[in-house]
């Protein structure tokens, strides 16, 4: 069957470096960029085809760096998240330019998915054993009746930087680790041996080995219904307010678990996350990838 692998890649990372485009910062020992050690380690977990969610004027920079090497390798399409209008009847205010969120990324490329599908940040590195748990699930409940999806769960501990506050998804989970609920916090930071993130009311304490959500997520082709619905209920919203607001994917999550037609199960994993979110977390990120190459984990060079 087809197991595709939708990648997130639209948007500009602002805090990275003004008009700098994180996702093809060259961090690897052969300038290889985050998306590149992703695509190797679904390709060795048997994801067979890739969906790039693009905006049109960063494609060309992106198929020099990473698109030629891996369309040698794997089926792949490119989608352009502007591409996707409105539907019939409603409108977004013309002067609005950024990308509208996560969810209308992943709703963009509903025409290139036939089955089953895992959805990634370009920018995080997530492990290989994350992409090998979310396919082996995909492959296990692609003919389930019940409506079966799964997020990769990682340690909050394992997803902090140290050059800033970051925001994630706290998960609630049951006693069979599906999916009750997601917090999004933002502001969070390491404080002593624990964490800590700002509210409305100042700081509040966060257990180090809370799970959270990396946007890594597993479904079929089915979820799309609840990502038109979503996206249809955001474009209600009046004008002014599309102006700035966003779609996002753990909304349509959240509606999910409140409509209770499908179950979403968390898997737990305990790999380092590493990610892009500062540019001061190019140094971490480089010399993290340094150590697993000398661990033979991955070749010195990715694409030979």
């Amino acid at each position: 069957m087809d197991l595709s692998l939708l990648i997130m890649a639209a948007g500009i990372g602002h805090r990275f470096g003004a008009e700098s485009l994180k996702q093809i910062e060259p961090i690897g020992p052969c300038r290889e960029i985050i998306l590149d050690y992703s695509v190797y380690d679904a390709l060795l977990a048997g994801f067979n085809h890739i969906v790039f969610v693009l905006r049109r004027d960063i494609l060309e920079d992106f198929r020099e760096r990473i698109g030629f090497n891996i369309e040698n390798r794997v089926d792949v399409d490119y989608v352009f998240q502007e591409d996707l209008q409105p539907f019939p009847g409603y409108s977004i205010p013309a002067e609005r330019t950024k990308p509208l969120g996560t969810g209308h990324a992943v709703l963009s490329a509903r025409d290139k998915i036939d089955g089953s599908f895992a959805v990634i940040n370009a920018d995080d590195f997530y492990g290989r054993d994350t992409f090998r748990s979310v396919a082996e699930f995909l492959r296990r409940t692609r003919e389930n009746p019940v409506q079966k999806y799964c997020m990769a769960g990682f340690l909050l501990g394992n997803t902090l930087t140290d050059n800033g506050g970051v925001s994630r998804g706290v998960c609630e989970v049951d006693e069979r680790n599906r999916l009750l609920n997601i917090v999004e916090r933002s502001k969070i930071e390491k404080f002593g041996s624990s964490a800590r993130y700002l509210g409305r009311d100042g700081w509040h304490g966060l257990n180090i080995n809370s799970l959270v959500s990396m946007n890594f997520f597993g479904f079929r082709k089915d979820i799309f219904e609840y990502f038109e619905k979503g996206f249809k209920a955001f474009l209600k919203q009046d004008q002014e307010k599309l102006l700035t607001a966003e779609f996002y994917l753990p909304s349509v999550v959240e509606s999910v678990i409140e409509e209770g037609k499908a179950e979403i199960s968390v898997l737990p994993n305990g790999e380092k996350w590493y990610g892009m979110t500062y540019r001061e977390d190019a140094r971490t990120v480089r010399a993290a990838l340094e150590w697993l190459v000398g661990t033979g984990k991955y070749p010195r060079k990715l694409w030979n």
